[in-house]
């Protein structure tokens, strides 16, 4: 097939590709190229299974959204507790794409013409081998697979934890905030484990790679990897959640720019 140069968008036909033999998540690539010519480009597609039963995967798991007296007695008991709190002054907004580096510019941009502050985050951070992300496929970093747990997201500020503390998977902060701010992270309460979640995965389940994500959740909470190392009171996990932290900022920088 000969492809005219410079005459626009060329449509060269449909790929169709069965997928039934895949029975696993999984990363595939397609990678398309022009015959004798060096020109190639190349597409991540992924792939999850259709049906998911994650009431099965969370039979044993205290799924919540507000943690109440008597799902606190249950996790000091030995529970295992999914939390997915609401937003609050201690969390940041939804950013899926990265923000421009500048955060300083356009957050003053937006206030002087009274429009709404960019989250102004950099994307995620996160271990990919984690057991967390078992069944979810991802590079450690934001990709499209995220888009769903982003977007439906709202990262915690975890600045009170210690210095050595950190989520299982981080959300980065501008220069000029730089919050530790946590997207999945976890405790051991009394005798019971808990793990934060800053994304309703209720509603990033209307997506399919946001109901892989809530699965793969559910399926490390069931398994022995679960096992949280920073124990915490219940005392203090309220201390966390309800109190203020500092502001961050860099030195201020004058605009040079006559514009």
């Amino acid at each position: 097939m000969v492809v005219p140069q410079g005459e626009g968008l060329i449509d060269l036909g449909n790929i169709q590709i069965p997928l039934h033999k895949v029975n696993a998540p999984q990363k595939l690539r397609l990678e398309l190229a022009i015959d004798s010519t060096q020109w190639h480009n190349g597409y991540d597609i992924w792939v999850y299974p259709e049906n998911i039963d994650l009431a099965a995967r969370g039979a044993s798991v205290i799924v919540a959204h507000d943690l109440s007296p008597e799902i606190r007695r249950r996790l000091e008991n030995g529970a295992d507790v999914l939390w997915m709190p609401d937003s609050s002054s201690l969390t940041v907004g939804p950013l899926f794409q990265t923000d421009y580096w500048n955060y300083r510019m356009f957050k003053t941009i937006c206030e002087k013409n009274n429009r709404e502050v960019s989250p102004g985050t950099l994307g995620i951070l996160a271990d990919p081998d984690h057991p967390l992300l078992r069944d979810f496929p991802n590079d450690g970093h934001s990709d499209w697979q995220w888009w769903a747990v982003v977007k439906n997201s709202h990262p915690f500020i975890l600045d009170n934890t210690s210095p050595a503390y950190r989520p299982i998977i981080q959300v980065i902060d501008n220069i000029e905030r730089n919050h530790k701010l946590g997207l999945a992270f976890e405790f051991a309460v009394g005798k019971g484990r808990l793990l934060v979640v800053m994304t309703d995965l209720d509603k990033a389940s209307q997506y399919p790679e946001g109901r892989q994500f809530y699965a793969s959740v559910l399926s490390y909470m069931n398994s022995s990897d679960f096992n949280p190392v920073t124990r915490i009171t219940l005392e203090e996990l309220h201390k966390l959640f309800t109190t203020p932290v500092a502001e961050g900022k860099i030195g201020a920088l004058g605009n040079i720019s006559p514009y």
